[in-house]
């Protein structure tokens, strides 16, 4: 979008100098061999010079000056277009922040504690259930739980991970 805004910018100051007067110079130099101005074949070569100075000078210039105005317009729609870019990588960017944190936060606690509460649940429901306290229905229901949370811990880690990459992508453009 800023290169867009450049193109436009570049094509405006073009416009614009096709109003400015143009300076031509030129300078031509030419031989002529065999028949001269006296009709006789010379060996050696008859010389012309030329010059040439050109000033042009744009004098219609209405459809020039429409074409400026709406090279402006081009112009101004390209800066709000690179400016409503801007703030919606910025909003982005600060959305994929606010879920990386949040993210972050959780893997933690899942490290921390989560883990050490699915080890705990685990341990004591196969206690109980080899000394008979709990059945095997009981059993099955603290198992998944203590394996829901390991799970949970994966889950919220592999999207860590892709917002980390999101962001990454955010910040290599």
């Amino acid at each position: 979008m800023e290169q867009q805004k450049n193109i436009e910018l570049a094509k405006l100051n073009a416009e614009k100098s096709k109003l400015l007067p143009t300076f031509n110079i030129g300078y031509n130099n030419s031989s002529m061999y065999g028949t001269g101005a006296d009709d006789q074949f010379y060996e050696r070569s008859s010389r012309f010079h030329t010059g040439m100075i050109d000033v042009v000078i744009p004098l219609f210039n209405t459809a020039q000056k429409s074409l400026i105005e709406g090279q402006k317009i081009n112009q101004l729609i390209a800066e709000n277009n690179y400016e409503l870019g801007s703030k919606n990588l910025k909003h982005q960017y600060a959305s994929l922040f606010g879920e990386y944190e949040k993210l972050k936060n959780e893997t933690d606690y899942y490290k921390s504690k989560g883990l050490k509460n699915a080890k705990t649940i685990m341990k004591t429901a196969n206690r109980l259930y080899y000394e008979g306290e709990i059945n095997y229905l009981q059993w099955s229901i603290l198992i998944n739980q203590s394996l829901d949370i390991q799970n949970k811990l994966i889950d919220t880690q592999k999207l860590l991970n892709e917002k980390i990459i999101q962001l990454n992508n955010l910040t290599q453009q």
